[in-house]
């Protein structure tokens, strides 16, 4: 049985590229199951045709199968597994910072102002990764006829 290098280091704290990962990987588990949920509301609101959510989930199963309420996951899915994981790896560098300007914590003590100087990093290092995906989005969403799709509206937005 192979073993995995322990993402821990001496002081049994995450590093920065473990951190990453696990980021990386939660946001692919809750894309995987949000997604769904939400093709099913866009579908809607732009189509008007179903009374309530049982119904569009039904008509998507039995006309599209399984991947239709994974239509159009590939972008999304890379986009939040890309954010969570700059939000963990933030949060982690925040914290080892103020850990570095106030000394070591003891281990498992908690302290709000430790949590906060993760949780600000984390802040602004998602934004700076979210910000470009939703002006691309959204000027999607307003102005579909303008683009030919996502790469043109990014491209030309640049």
């Amino acid at each position: 049985m192979r073993k995995f290098k322990d993402a821990r280091e001496s002081d049994g704290e995450i590093d920065s590229k473990g951190a990453f990962v696990c980021g990386a990987a939660s946001g692919v588990i809750a894309k995987l199951l949000d997604f769904p949920l939400d093709t099913i509301k866009t579908r809607m609101q732009l189509q008007g045709a179903h009374k309530n959510v049982a119904t569009c989930a039904t008509h998507i199963w039995s006309s599209e199968g399984i991947l239709g309420f994974y239509a159009g996951i590939p972008a999304p899915l890379v986009a939040c597994a890309l954010c969570t994981a700059v939000g963990f790896s933030g949060f982690n560098t925040g914290v080892k910072v103020y850990d570095e300007v106030c000394g070591n914590v003891p281990n498992g003590e908690f302290i709000p102002e430790r949590v906060a100087a993760g949780g600000f990093t984390a802040g602004i290092a998602k934004a700076v990764v979210t910000t470009p995906f939703e002006l691309v989005k959204c000027r999607v969403q307003a102005q579909p006829l303008r683009w030919r799709g996502v790469a043109h509206c990014a491209k030309d937005s640049m």
